[in-house]
């Protein structure tokens, strides 16, 4: 009798733990869409954003601007957050020149 019960409890946790991980897996969200919202230059918190990734200062968002609008004609589409890297590295070579 006490292997039967220990057969029966070994059993369903392995279903338990089975349907868990199946649960989770069919629960995951793409997050992604979050990364493909487009920079606009009047949010500030996204200028805030790129200006931190650089290590600028307010001062500095005639650069963003700048670098937004070399990113647009180069590529032909508006940057989003994915592209913020890029962003960056045209807002260091704006700020050398």
């Amino acid at each position: 009798m006490y292997l039967l019960l220990e057969a029966l409890s070994t059993v369903g946790d392995l279903l338990f733990g089975v349907w868990t991980i199946f649960d989770w897996f069919g629960n995951a969200k793409d997050t992604s869409d979050k990364n493909d919202e487009e920079i606009d230059p009047n949010n500030s918190f996204q200028m805030g954003y790129l200006l931190g990734l650089k290590g600028g200062t307010i001062t500095n968002a005639a650069i963003v601007q700048s670098a937004l609008l070399r990113f647009e004609q180069a590529h032909g589409r508006k940057p989003t957050m994915r592209d913020a890297g890029v962003v960056v590295s045209l807002m260091d070579s704006t700020s050398t020149k």
